[in-house]
Formats: structure tokens, C-alpha cells, sequence
């Protein structure tokens, strides 16, 4: 299955997408950056999407209902303060699993999921539009530019805006 814009899918790297790839490992889950000076940084991916090595994917051990509490924790824990290493910033999950955090009842957490989850899939369904946006942007702009594309009634709403600003 496939759901990014031109049949790919979205490579996240230590500080969210860093290009695509055809192939795709993970669907529905939490990406955290774990080297450089983005290590911690925190994203969600509902589609399916690949991994680098520069990261941590998370996912609920019990229900994706869970995914929108542990995204929303995770950017509050602030995940930079707990990298290690001398030279570049590192996490790894062995230090991730010894970070302790008060924890709701699963009923309070369920019902905050419910109300987030539909953020999240605005947010995502977002992204997939500015992408094709993008694309529409990338093959147009060259041709107005260059006069091979001619937009009509463009000149006299220009004239129109300059009136009315002026």
C-alpha cells in the first residue's frame, strides 16, 4: 500500500523527512531523532515510511490508541536532556526505557487519545496536500516564469491588488 505523493514513501532522519524511499518499514508510529544536534526531536507518521539508522521508532506495546499520549509525552519529557556522548548527542533505548514519568489511569489516557487523534490525522492529511501543492509549485513556477505558461486575467488582477493596497 501506498500513500505518499508519487508513489513514495516519506525517509525520516534525525530531524523529521529527509527525502523518500521505495521502500517502506514502518506505518502509524512515533520517530525520535537519536544523534546530532537534533537528537530527541520528535515526529508522527500515520502513513507508511522508512527509517534511518539516525533514529528511534516507537510504537504502543498495546494499543495504537496510545499513540497520541506517548507522542504528546514524549515532546514533553524534552528527550535532548537524556542524550549521552562526548563529541555528538546520542540516545539510545536502553536510556529511553530508564526515563520515569507519572502515568494516567488507561481510561484518561484513552479518552485524551480519542480527543487527539483526529489533530493528528488533520496534520498528516495536511502534510500530504502541501506535498502535491509542492509538486504543482515545482512544475508551474518555471513555466510562468519563463512565459511559457500565461495565466489569463493575471495582469488585470495584479493592477487590481496594486489599486487597492496603494
Amino acid at each position: 500500500k501506498k500513500d505518499c505523493i508519487d508513489g513514495q514513501y516519506p525517509l525520516y532522519g534525525a530531524n523529521g523527512i529527509i527525502g523518500s524511499s521505495d521502500e517502506a518499514r514502518f506505518q502509524n508510529a512515533i520517530v525520535i531523532g537519536r544523534v546530532g544536534a537534533y537528537c530527541g526531536a520528535i515526529e508522527y507518521c500515520k502513513n507508511f515510511f522508512w527509517a534511518s539508522d539516525n533514529t528511534i521508532v516507537a510504537s504502543p506495546k498495546t494499543s495504537e490508541e496510545m499513540i497520541p499520549f506517548i507522542l504528546y509525552l514524549l515532546k514533553h519529557l524534552d528527550l535532548n536532556q537524556y542524550a549521552g556522548g562526548a563529541a555528538q548527542p546520542l540516545l539510545n533505548q536502553t536510556t529511553l526505557n530508564r526515563i520515569k514519568f507519572p502515568f494516567a489511569a488507561a481510561d484518561v489516557l484513552t479518552h485524551f487519545s480519542k480527543y487527539v487523534i483526529s489533530t493528528l490525522a488533520k496534520a498528516s492529511e495536511n502534510m500530504k496536500q502541501n506535498k502535491s501543492l509542492e509538486g504543482i509549485r515545482d512544475t508551474l513556477l518555471p513555466k510562468l516564469i519563463s512565459g511559457e505558461l500565461r495565466i489569463p486575467g493575471a495582469a488585470q488582477a495584479a493592477q487590481e491588488l496594486e489599486a487597492t493596497t496603494t
